[in-house]
């Protein structure tokens, strides 16, 4: 063995741009709790980048099975402001790529829930 720690970020999250808060394995699955990386967020209907947030939420996301135990995340999530004035979305939430769709219940790499 050459010494190497892992972390939950290198078992979980590699290429993906969250950050890991915390883990705790309850009795029946794993919960993490993560928050994105980005600065910044893009809104779905123009485009234009914003780092404006206008809230903060909670959402609860299923994950691919670690070592045959369910795996349950909570993703922080801001609401960014758009920052386009013709733009008709006022605001948005954030999505990271490869990980969140809009309204799943599951991470993209689960598939549909």
């Amino acid at each position: 063995m050459d010494g190497c720690e892992l972390s939950w970020q290198d078992v979980l999250f590699a290429g993906v741009a969250v950050l890991v808060e915390s883990a705790v394995r309850g009795a029946t699955a794993t919960v993490v709790r993560v928050r994105g990386r980005s600065r910044d967020g893009r809104c779905p209907k123009c485009g234009s980048p914003s780092s404006r947030v206008h809230d903060r939420y909670q959402r609860r996301l299923q994950d691919v099975p670690l070592a045959s135990r369910q795996v349950e995340i909570t993703l922080e999530v801001r609401r960014f402001v758009c920052v386009n004035a013709q733009c008709p979305q006022r605001t948005f939430a954030e999505q990271i790529p490869g990980f969140t769709s809009a309204y799943a219940r599951c991470t993209d790499r689960l598939g549909h829930c």
